[in-house]
């Protein structure tokens, strides 16, 4: 049972929705049954706010049959305000079943029908978290009607509900009720039926079917035009905005695993939602398409992107002796354009709260003295905290000796120590490619670029513009230079930029 709205407009009464076998024709360009799917809800998030509403509107050989609908107590508190445009108020969804007491019904009504929705990405996604909620794994696919829309009606300023019914005389309805957007849509679904040929709405219609994963303003056609191969991607969003920079050994599949898998995660659901545009640049290999990925997201600092950011400065450990020989731990912050100081302390970290809690973690694995390691105040000479708890040998009180201390605290240190540069001087990189090979120049963990030849690499070195140190580039170059498995699958070989340039 559910609630539905009066022809008049007035109140809500019970009905049972009538369910009649599916109908697999098209006589009108749509499906010969369908269901219009409308939701109502406190916020747009899926996985935080609640469904308040759900109209269902049932359309057999394109004339509305039956009519469903119901309020939802969200049970959660929300301004009223926020319901205004629906007619209704906190109360009247206080009076309204929750969702566990009516999943049993809708999950009835919507198994095996055709759904119809507009913004059919979110609509579903409030449904399926809902059904998860109470334990029940719901699956659907449903056609976006502003997809569709878009096919068939091109070159829109925009494709609001509002301004597409505008097209077709459809006024708004003179009541506030949580049906309107849906009796507003299936109206427009009419319209087209008149308005448009059979065949081109049929066509559209299962263009849609094939491709409902997609965004609305992503086309199959924009899709295609991408390779599975390695390389780096950029959505972009209304007036170009740059959204998300991605990178990939398929980039066709990694875009496809944006939108296939949205809809508990809202920054996915949020993107999937607002990309207009999809741009990609090929690499050879994983090896350049991190390092650019990188690169031009510090440049260029997309919306979504929360990785990879730039940082400006890093701290480090240092050691240092006390007046008795007990080597104690500093931070320091460090110099970005000393890549050979940077990589001859200890640990890289992006803020010194991060520092602390690393090695405050690290020597409390070890049973190493905070106090004496500075990490703790406390008086000379006497027991620290720890020592009563037996996680101290006691050199705050003399009873661990300087040597012992030390060479306790080295070894743990031993996991934050940065690889030196292994070359005397700077090397080249060479990235093979079936058609060409890319030269990549390095020097101290510091990437340059890609260069044309050694020539072209002296000149780059002797600008006065030298790049930064950089933490993200740091790993990549370390992860990819010291495997050799990963030098084979990217294929990739050292040049030194001198003979007499070997490992150290």
């Amino acid at each position: 049972m559910g609630l539905i709205r009066n022809k008049t407009g007035a109140g809500f009464c019970l009905i049972q929705f009538q369910r009649r076998p599916v109908q697999q024709g098209m006589t009108t360009g749509f499906p010969d049954q369908y269901l219009v799917l409308d939701c109502q809800s406190t916020g747009p998030r899926p996985t935080r706010d609640r469904l308040i509403a759900v109209t269902l509107t049932l359309i057999e050989q394109s004339k509305v049959r039956n009519q469903w609908q119901t309020l939802i107590n969200p049970q959660m508190r929300v301004a009223d305000r926020s319901f205004a445009p629906l007619g209704i108020a906190n109360g009247d969804l206080d009076a309204a079943p929750d969702f566990a007491s009516i999943a049993s019904l809708l999950e009835t009504m919507l198994t095996g029908r055709v759904l119809l929705a507009h913004h059919a990405r979110l609509q579903y996604a409030f449904l399926k978290q809902e059904f998860r909620r109470v334990g029940v794994r719901f699956n659907a696919r449903p056609i976006c009607t502003l997809k569709l829309l878009r096919q068939l009606l091109p070159g829109q300023q925009d494709y609001t509900l509002n301004h597409l019914c505008s097209l077709f005389g459809i006024s708004a309805s003179h009541y506030r009720d949580i049906a309107q957007n849906s009796d507003r849509l299936v109206q427009l679904l009419a319209a087209l039926e008149r308005e448009l040929p059979a065949a081109q709405l049929e066509s559209a219609y299962r263009s849609q079917l094939s491709h409902r994963a997609l965004p609305a303003a992503i086309s199959k056609q924009m899709l295609d035009a991408i390779p599975d191969l390695p390389g780096v991607y950029r959505f972009y969003g209304d007036n170009d905005r740059l959204l998300y920079i991605g990178k990939s050994v398929g980039l066709r599949s990694r875009i496809l695993s944006h939108f296939n898998q949205d809809h508990s995660d809202h920054r996915e659901m949020r993107l999937a939602e607002t990309v207009q545009r999809i741009e990609h640049e090929l690499c050879l290999s994983d090896f350049s398409a991190q390092l650019l990925e990188s690169e031009q997201i510090k440049a260029l600092s997309p919306a979504y992107n929360r990785r990879l950011r730039r940082t400006q400065t890093l701290w480090q450990i240092v050691l240092k002796p006390d007046a008795n020989g007990y080597l104690g731990i500093s931070f320091v912050s460090a110099g970005m354009d000393e890549p050979d100081l940077i990589t001859q302390r200890y640990g890289l970290f992006r803020n010194r709260t991060q520092a602390q809690q690393r090695i405050t973690r690290l020597i409390d694995e070890q049973g190493i003295c905070r106090k004496t390691a500075w990490l703790e105040k406390g008086a000379l000479g006497k027991p620290c905290f720890g020592f009563q708890l037996h996680r101290c040998r006691g050199a705050c009180c003399g009873k661990e000796s300087p040597k012992d201390f030390n060479a306790r605290l080295l070894a743990a240190m031993d996991k934050l120590r940065n690889q030196t540069w292994p070359w005397q001087g700077p090397v080249l990189v060479e990235e093979s490619g079936d058609a060409r090979k890319d030269l990549h120049l390095i020097e101290q963990w510091v990437y340059y670029g890609k260069v044309r030849g050694q020539d072209k690499a002296h000149e780059r070195l002797a600008s006065d513009e030298r790049p930064a140190f950089d933490l993200d580039s740091y790993r990549i170059l370390l992860r990819f230079l010291s495997d050799e498995t990963l030098m084979r699958t990217n294929r990739l070989r050292i040049q030194p930029l001198f003979k007499e340039d070997t490992p150290q």
